[in-house]
């Protein structure tokens, strides 16, 4: 995927999720009634921005979304388990990262963090193995693996032990990047729960068979309170998270009648250093 291709999707995605799309309501709802035959639609839109703001910022209604997500992941990863399936490598796909200069912790999403936690911790009950780190997002001319990297170290896994894959776009270049990398090895795929599935999928149809170590579990598992009943931005994050898969999914679903179903090469980057 191009870099315009990446942004044109990710400018359609923001203006069809709850926030963006109750602005495209509103705005609607403030400009079409300047419109003589759009005077009747234009409280119709407003009404409608209400709905879907009032909606999506119940916590229990992201919940119900990320539910099916979540269930198709399965269970946290075993380190013994996976110790006796022979697996070499740990790839962790990253979760963004945001633009500050503060200290490595502070820069990765907490997505990016609980994965890489669980890439660590997984990594060293398999001390020989490999620990692939991805994620192509850049703030600051630093990549978001590079940026995983530098934590790891932190953390305790020696650099000898580390590869960097720091172009990738989003899961679908992460898979064809790292495919030539991953060919007959025993790997072990660390990525959130709701995107599990999906990321399985896309490593599947490259011909991997990535044994999956979910994390990061909004819905599964969670005690429903009071909270989960009362409008907050969590709700609205738990929403957007959860129509974001379903859309990607969507979005990989009509590429496959232009692309078929059948594997896809994979993209020959050389593995990535760690800086000192």
């Amino acid at each position: 995927m191009t870099d315009a291709a990446f942004l044109i999707k990710k400018i359609v995605t923001s203006l069809v999720l709850p926030v963006g799309l109750c602005l495209v309501l509103l705005y609607l709802g403030l400009l079409l009634p300047a419109w003589r035959r759009g005077r009747r639609w234009g409280p119709v839109a407003l009404w409608l921005a209400v709905v879907v703001l009032t909606v999506c910022s119940f916590p229990v209604v992201g919940s119900w979304l990320l539910l099916p997500l979540e269930k198709e992941a399965g269970g946290f990863a075993d380190p013994a388990r996976l110790a006796g399936q022979g697996v070499s490598v740990v790839v962790v796909l990253g979760g963004s990262m945001s633009s500050s200069r503060a200290p490595w912790a502070d820069r990765l999403s907490a997505a990016s963090l609980v994965r890489l936690h669980e890439g660590v911790r997984l990594w060293k009950a398999l001390p020989h193995a490999r620990l692939i780190l991805s994620d192509g997002t850049v703030y600051h001319g630093i990549s978001c693996a590079e940026v995983m990297a530098r934590l790891a170290r932190e953390m305790g896994v020696p650099a000898s032990a580390i590869e960097i894959e720091p172009k990738s776009l989003d899961t679908e270049d992460q898979a064809d990047r790292l495919a030539p990398r991953l060919r007959g090895e025993t790997f072990v795929l660390v990525t959130s729960a709701f995107h599990a599935a999906r990321a399985r999928g896309l490593f599947q149809r490259r011909g991997l068979h990535p044994v999956m170590a979910p994390v990061n579990f909004r819905a599964l598992g969670h005690s429903r309170t009071y909270y989960d009943y009362l409008p907050s931005s969590q709700g609205l994050e738990l929403v957007e998270l959860a129509l974001k898969e379903y859309l990607g999914r969507l979005w990989y679903w009509v590429k496959s009648f232009f692309t078929g179903p059948g594997p896809v090469a994979g993209r020959r980057d050389k593995p990535g250093t760690v800086g000192k």
